[in-house]
């Protein structure tokens, strides 16, 4: 796909890197690591739409979308939601792996005990 020269230049993206542990490698088909990025507004909808409703499917499909990069014996991938990518990568996986995927978005997108408590703490009522 060509670029229109009007275009703003792509967003970088910071990617957090989790490293499967060596022992489970035969259950990630051979990945090493899985590389996830923080979602936007706009990727959170697109995983929503995709559940159809299943509101049981919503975490499995946040998680996908988030997963973005795996790196096996052959190097760094990039997978996507919009092709078979993730389907084929998420099916191949071991339950454990898809266990540890989930986990991983959790962290990335969850906010701390302490800040959450913060947050709530610092709920005011007012009339309007």
């Amino acid at each position: 796909m060509s670029e229109n020269s009007n275009s703003p230049p792509a967003r970088k993206r910071v990617v957090h890197w989790f490293k499967i542990p060596e022992q489970l490698w035969p259950e990630s088909g051979g990945v090493k690591k899985l590389g996830f990025v923080e979602l936007t507004a706009n990727e959170e909808r697109f995983a929503t739409k995709r559940c159809m409703g299943d509101v049981a499917r919503l975490v499995f499909e946040l998680a996908r979308e988030s997963l973005r990069y795996v790196e096996d014996a052959n190097g760094v991938r990039t997978i996507y939601t919009s092709d078979d990518s993730v389907d084929l990568l998420w099916g191949s996986f071991h339950p454990s792996i898809r266990n540890m995927a989930l986990s991983a978005y959790n962290k990335l997108h969850s906010t701390k005990p302490e800040q959450m408590a913060s947050f709530l703490d610092s709920r005011e009522v007012t009339t309007v």
